[in-house]
């Protein structure tokens, strides 16, 4: 099986013995195998593009994984036909940047779209046990904060927020969130780079097989890097006949801070 609509790629199947399921997305692989008393995951990146639309496809065979590929092996007294592919939201807070910065001065509100790399998640057996997350693109990790004392580790992506959401590229390794900056503070804004708290989101998909999160507004109220954040109870309104797949790492606290808005220190 292949192609491009990102609704297909993640699935729960009936996986029998003896058998190993090839999966590629761009530039990343995976092989599973099952035996009766072992699962076996072999995974590979060939590069870490991520700015082209990428393809992907799924075959059962007898294929073999690369000399390349690093190899787990997880041991069960009786595996179980169940195998399940779910995607999944980064684990940190994600740094991206607007194609061109830009000021909000104060008192005005911004809408931002934003798409964050995705993680491929692997259940097996009934009742299902979870092996290991994955990511499709490999992210470079960055610190986030005001100074090398102050700030947190974070995810970078290579590609830009956008104003427009026509403008974002659709793409099956990546989710859309719609940010909100509204900015409250007696100074203008100067949005260079923005921090997303990704693990307070919940992952839907849409009637057209994009992905998508639960709308994010990022609130402003003193000339800090901190922002008040309120995350969406509902789905985004761009979203056709929205259906959640995955629930939040995290639960998010009422009138909760987080870094924001800062500078990338490498």
């Amino acid at each position: 099986m292949n192609g491009t609509n990102q609704s297909l790629w993640w699935k729960e199947m009936e996986f029998p013995v003896g058998e190993t399921l090839c999966w590629e997305i761009g530039p990343f692989s995976v092989w599973i195998t099952r035996t009766d008393s072992e699962w076996r995951v072999a995974h590979e990146y060939t590069s870490h593009e991520e700015d082209r639309p990428l393809e992907w496809r799924v075959e059962f065979g007898r294929c073999e994984p690369s000399e390349r590929a690093v190899v787990s092996r997880y041991v069960f007294g009786l595996t179980s036909a169940r195998l399940s592919l779910k995607p999944a939201l980064a684990d940190r807070p994600v740094v991206t940047r607007p194609h061109t910065p830009f000021y909000i001065p104060s008192g005005i509100d911004a809408t931002i779209f934003v798409s964050t790399p995705l993680w491929v998640r692997i259940e097996v057996n009934d009742p299902p046990v979870f092996l290991q997350e994955l990511p499709i693109v490999r992210p470079s990790d960055t610190w986030f904060g005001s100074s090398t004392l102050e700030g947190e580790i974070c995810y970078a992506t290579r590609t830009s927020a956008r104003l427009r959401l026509g403008e974002v590229p659709r793409r099956p390794h990546r989710a859309i969130t719609p940010v909100m900056v509204h900015n409250r503070a007696p100074s203008n804004l100067f949005l260079e780079r923005l921090s997303i708290p990704v693990p307070y989101l919940g992952l839907y998909t849409d009637a057209q097989g994009l992905l998508w999160t639960e709308p994010l507004s990022l609130v402003r109220q003193a000339e800090t890097e901190m922002a008040e954040v309120r995350v969406g109870e509902v789905p985004p309104s761009q979203a056709e006949r929205p259906v959640r797949l995955v629930e939040p790492r995290q639960k998010p606290e009422t009138g909760m801070l987080v870094r924001a808005f800062s500078s990338i220190f490498k």
